[in-house]
């Protein structure tokens, strides 16, 4: 027969040419050449037939000459797009088939919708004419921060196990899900871990050749520049090798430091809830509380507020907004259940046990809600809980007891639970504080150092906060406070304005100090009044400038010189409008 020339593929992707009459004894030969190997061979009978045998295929030919077509491969898409039906026995229609196909969300990437996802959908309304699921959430891609997609030739991803050794499996969670934008790529900043510190550090970056921003195949050690360890990127082209005088730098991210900061607080919070749970239980019926109208203001404000969040964390996760649920619970957690539940709640629930009763609840809601996106320090805490205080029923939430947070039953609402009288009241308290909070911020003003307080307010204003100052001092730190029409503003106090009060703090600052610091801002304003001035006052300017520019620096003008009116009137020993 005539001679022919076929290529074969081997394993490592090497093009084999087979010469000769004999294909068969080639491919033998060259088997007895090399070390042994699997050989791939693709041909099907959709070849073009041979040119010296018309009636005869390239994979006939070949079987006819002793090779034989696998009986088990198919096209990587191809097998792929069975996998909602082959994973579960198919073509079999057994009890897990029939359960779970179809199915009801499928989580992929965009880049896969047209090579995977259609194909499954095609292949399953084929076979078992039905969907395959009916919903298709499409998450965003994670790159690096160059912008970047992460590979291993590039060596700038992130292993999820140096994460979850570093910061934890729920703080990588938690991260992620805060980093959740749907379609939309977002960036993760690649940082190394120092094996010799095992501190984070920011690695020098270089240009591949082609076009890419990746770490230098050797870094060094920050604060020691002779110990040197070796990058991803420089293990992964082979230009390094690590050793012991030059160990290998692992992958890091210091944007899950949000997760485990989280973490901390949630634990802390939580431990200290459980030290106030461990004292006597609530009285029969303290737990109910008249559908909480006898409650403390706190009480049931926090109760409003876990049922606004549970709420909305039930809208986010069937919109799929993960970013929108795991930022609601932060803002709940952080904020309003340690930033001003609990600091409200210290000075009375030791004595308090219907008190303690809505801790409790508000801790287990907490607990359930966080625990699809940080399992493990949830179930944790929870087993705690349970120790501490099993029965934790309050109105509006039904939360059936378990033993396990992972079988626990998502809480529900009664209707009816809404409070806008407690929200809008305390509302107005957390104004105040926050006004307080942030003038001993501003005057430096020691946490645990009480103040003096007095705040001008109309005399319905004060009436409606005569029931709340008990609360008011709690929040602020303050040993004193006043609220009524006829207050004046203290010698030396520093002045806020709020809702149309006047809220005065006295006493921490120096009044000479305070003279010599507002005596300066003046002269720095009156110097940047004339120099916007002269700007405006350019005829060349205001002409030949853009319009958007010229009106930035009339805005500017305007803020100063409101500026510094307030400060003439601070000078001057009155309060600034």
């Amino acid at each position: 027969s005539a001679p022919i020339c076929l290529h074969i593929v081997d394993s490592g992707g090497q093009t084999i040419p087979l010469t000769g009459a004999d294909p068969a004894a080639s491919l033998r030969k060259q088997a007895d050449l090399d070390e042994p190997m699997t050989w791939f061979c693709c041909v099907g009978d959709e070849q073009v037939p041979l040119a010296d045998h018309p009636d005869t295929t390239i994979g006939a030919w070949l079987e006819a000459h002793g090779f034989q077509q696998d009986p088990d491969v198919l096209d990587t898409w191809f097998s792929s797009a069975l996998w909602p039906i082959s994973t579960m026995g198919w073509p079999v229609e057994n009890p897990v088939l029939l359960k779970w196909n179809p199915s009801h969300t499928l989580c992929t990437a965009r880049e896969i919708i047209t090579l995977w996802v259609s194909r499954m959908v095609m292949f399953n309304i084929y076979f078992r004419q039905c969907l395959p699921f009916s919903e298709v959430f499409v998450h965003a891609m994670i790159q690096d921060g160059h912008g970047q997609k992460m590979s291993k030739s590039l060596g700038n991803g992130v292993d999820p196990m140096d994460i979850i050794t570093l910061q934890g499996a729920d703080a990588m969670r938690f991260t992620l899900g805060s980093m959740t934008t749907h379609t939309q790529d977002v960036r993760l900043s690649v940082d190394m871990i120092s094996p010799y510190t095992g501190l984070s550090f920011r690695p020098t970056f270089i240009d591949d050749g082609s076009g890419h921003r990746v770490a230098a195949p050797i870094q060094s050690c920050p604060g020691d520049p002779k110990r040197k360890m070796v990058s991803s990127y420089g293990v992964a082209v082979g230009k390094v090798k690590p050793d012991d005088q030059m160990p290998l730098a692992r992958n890091t991210s210091e944007k899950f430091d949000l997760g485990r900061n989280f973490a901390n607080k949630l634990w802390n919070a939580v431990r200290f809830s459980l030290q106030k749970l461990e004292l006597p239980g609530p009285l029969p019926g303290a737990a109910a509380g008249g559908r909480g109208q006898g409650r403390p203001l706190v009480d049931r404000w926090v109760i409003g507020r876990l049922a606004d969040t549970l709420n909305q964390t039930d809208a986010a996760l069937a919109a799929y907004e993960f970013k929108a649920y795991v930022d609601g619970l932060y803002d709940f957690i952080w904020r309003d259940f340690c930033d001003w539940y609990i600091e409200a709640i210290k000075p009375t629930i030791d004595q308090e046990p219907a008190q303690q009763a809505v801790l409790a609840a508000v801790v287990d809601v907490t607990l359930r809600l966080l625990h699809p996106v940080m399992p493990f320090i949830t179930e944790k805490l929870w087993d705690q809980l349970n120790q501490v205080r099993p029965d934790r029923a309050l109105e509006p939430f039904v939360l059936p007891a378990s033993d396990l947070l992972v079988r626990a039953a998502w809480p529900k609402l009664k209707p009816g639970c809404e409070d806008p009288q407690a929200e809008a009241r305390f509302e107005r308290i957390q104004q105040l504080v926050g006004a307080i909070r942030q003038i001993r911020t501003t005057t430096k003003v020691p946490p645990r150092r009480a103040i003096d307080c007095s705040v001008k307010a109309t005399a319905d204003q004060a009436d409606a906060l005569a029931l709340d100052v008990a609360l008011l001092k709690t929040l602020s730190g303050a040993r004193t406070l006043q609220i009524g029409a006829q207050i004046e503003r203290p010698a030396g106090a520093v002045v806020a304005v709020v809702l149309d009060m006047e809220v005065y703090v006295y006493g921490v600052i120096d009044a000479a100090q305070q003279q010599q610091r507002l005596n300066k801002r003046f002269e720095l304003i009156d110097k940047r009044i004339q120099a916007l001035k002269s700007r405006l006052d350019n005829a060349g300017y205001v002409q030949r400038a853009p319009a958007h520019l010229v009106q930035q620096t009339r805005d500017q003008l305007a803020g100063a010189q409101q500026e510094r009116a307030a400060l003439k009137q601070q000078l001057a020993g009155r309060n600034p409008a």
